[in-house]
């Protein structure tokens, strides 16, 4: 009696799958133009939209700034008048922004090509986006903390009261919203997310690095302005004589320049060779970069710190933020490469690497 139910419970299934086959093939094939979105690929897709509406709102708005007062007022990034007048830091906050919202585009375009097959390679899309998403929150987070920094420290008039408006707040939540977006996307494991946070770390450390040492608003004092290779005041720079900390300082930002190439290079093959790659050497040149950095912004803020007429500002603070992404660039690698060591011995398990 067992022996014929055994033999009879297979048999089940095909009685019911002639049944229900022609009611399926009856409502047609699938088309293939789109295929279907994952609930995650959607709340990326919502978020990346959002962040960029929001920064694009912010840029063309010009409500950063309000001052109210006897002649109220209120500015943006695009001020009216001459442009030669216009200061430093506007052009920093203008060049992130519209960085920002370069890599917002490529992220939402992407997701969107990620859903039509014909257009995306396999497995791609998602993580072009994610990659540009969080470049484009990083890009937006150094624009937004120069911007607040040079604003926060301008001396306020007693019959005037200024603040942040709506238009600053809208970068913000754009910076917040692009986080979401870089967050939501799973897929790529852990060895490739901390590679490819390792490349985009040192790209904005290398960013930083260049602005830093190129620009000359390390300082700031009564009537001008300087960096590591020129002053400037009424609108005139000039060479700066040879000073030795200021020598060292220079070179050793330089120096961390050459490093942060060098690193950027060698983490995007790692990132676009399909093979094992190792990244100790990348991990190794960052963490150079790093500490270079730190011998630069010690030995100047030493010798300027002590100044009571001198304001640090915003080439300052740039050659500084880059020494946190140039050692977290290092530790993506440097973790990548102990998970590539660890492959062997765990390879019996089921684990996304």
């Amino acid at each position: 009696m067992s022996s014929a139910i055994f033999v009879m419970a297979p048999q089940l299934p095909q009685t019911w799958i002639p049944f229900w086959e022609p009611v399926l093939m009856s409502m047609g094939p699938r088309s293939p133009a789109f295929a279907p979105m994952e609930p995650y690929r959607s709340l990326a897709l919502l978020t990346s939209s959002l962040g960029l509406l929001s920064l694009l709102v912010a840029l063309s708005t010009n409500f950063w700034f309000v001052a109210e007062g006897p002649s109220s007022s209120h500015s943006g990034l695009w001020p009216r008048g001459d442009q030669g007048s216009v200061k430093g830091y506007i052009h920093v906050t203008q060049s992130f922004c519209i960085l920002a919202a370069l890599w917002g585009l490529i992220s939402v375009s992407f997701l969107v090509m990620s859903c039509i097959p014909s257009l995306s390679a396999p497995g791609r899309g998602p993580i072009v986006s994610t990659f540009t998403a969080f470049a484009a929150a990083l890009s937006l987070t150094v624009a937004m903390v120069v911007y607040t920094v040079e604003r926060w420290k301008q001396p306020g008039h007693p019959q005037i009261q200024s603040f942040f408006s709506w238009s600053f707040y809208l970068g913000w939540v754009s910076t917040v919203l692009f986080l979401c977006a870089g967050s939501s996307l799973p897929g790529m494991g852990v060895k490739r997310s901390l590679q490819s946070g390792g490349t985009l770390l040192g790209f904005l450390a290398n960013i930083l690095t260049i602005l830093s040492t190129a620009t000359n608003y390390w300082i700031r004092y009564s009537g001008g302005h300087s960096g590591l290779w020129q002053e400037c005041s009424g609108g005139t720079c000039s060479n700066i004589p040879c000073q030795t900390m200021l020598a060292v300082t220079g070179a050793c930002m330089v120096l961390a320049a050459g490093c942060s190439i060098v690193g950027l290079v060698m983490g995007l093959r790692i990132l676009c060779q399909e093979g094992d790659s190792r990244g100790r050497t990348t991990s190794a040149i960052f963490f150079l970069c790093g500490l270079l950095l730190l011998i630069a912004m010690t030995g100047y803020t030493v010798k300027n710190a002590w100044k009571n007429d001198v304001f640090f500002s915003w080439s300052y603070f740039s050659g500084w933020l880059a020494l946190p992404f140039s050692v977290l660039a290092g530790f993506c690698f440097l973790l990548a490469d102990m998970i590539m060591q660890s492959t062997d011995a765990i390879s019996g398990f089921p684990v996304c690497l």
